[in-house]
């Protein structure tokens, strides 16, 4: 009895010395604001976000032009299943939903422009279906490294995937979904390792058919970060 009431004693001093550490977290991004509800659920009380920028959410971020909304960053929540931790936020602080569709793309000149438009203005049919097709080989090629990890895959996956898209002529089947990369934020052709675009390239077509179902906040994402914020 009395080992047991001082092992209760002992946890509890432990736990009331951790609950008042002095916590800091760099960023108000996803991550940030997400590490840091979750310790102020578990007791913490003395967290202190950092950030950089007048806004929270990082990548996130959500642009009016004209009236219309441009998310960029994480753009689309998937079913329950598989965003269990997101949809809980969502449905915690009472965030408007709705389908997601296949935004408009708006250029750097204010041009606003329908995705199926942007595909017929860049590329004919004949040479998006030539790229495809070419991709579908490339896809059978290099699968088998993205199961195994990355330890073992071909050095040729280490270059630029602007460089690597050019070396297999898949310009235009790659371009296609470059507003996607871009305004997701996994980076740009030319700087990023086809590795890494790679594997999300795969995981976007593998996806694509599924994509009904996806949905998006009706005020832009910004917001789930910004309720977190206040609390």
């Amino acid at each position: 009895m009395v080992e047991n009431r001082h092992n209760m004693n002992r946890s509890w001093n432990l736990f009331h010395k951790r609950v008042n550490m002095k916590i800091a977290i760099i960023g108000a991004g996803a991550s940030g604001l997400s590490a840091a509800n979750y310790l102020k659920k578990l007791g913490y009380h003395d967290v202190t976000v950092y950030e950089k920028n007048s806004y929270v959410g990082g990548k996130v971020f959500s642009y009016t032009y004209k009236d219309k909304m441009y998310d960029l960053g994480a753009i689309i929540f998937g079913k329950k299943d598989n965003y269990k931790i997101s949809h809980e936020l969502l449905t915690r602080f009472d965030i408007p939903l709705e389908e997601f569709v296949t935004p408009e793309i708006l250029y750097m000149d204010g041009r606003q422009i329908a995705f199926e438009d942007y595909l017929k203005e860049n590329y004919t049919v004949f040479n998006t279906l030539k790229a495809a097709i070419l991709f579908v080989r490339l896809y059978f090629k290099f699968r088998g490294y993205f199961r195994k990890g990355f330890i073992h895959a071909s050095p040729e996956l280490f270059i630029s995937f602007n460089a690597f898209v050019q070396k297999h002529k898949i310009e235009s089947f790659a371009d296609t979904l470059k507003p996607f990369f871009v305004g997701c934020g996994y980076g740009y052709y030319e700087d990023v390792p086809t590795i890494y675009l790679l594997r999300m390239l795969f995981w976007f077509v593998r996806s694509r058919l599924r994509l009904k179902g996806m949905i998006r906040t009706i005020e832009g994402l910004p917001i789930v970060w910004t309720e977190i914020r206040l609390l």
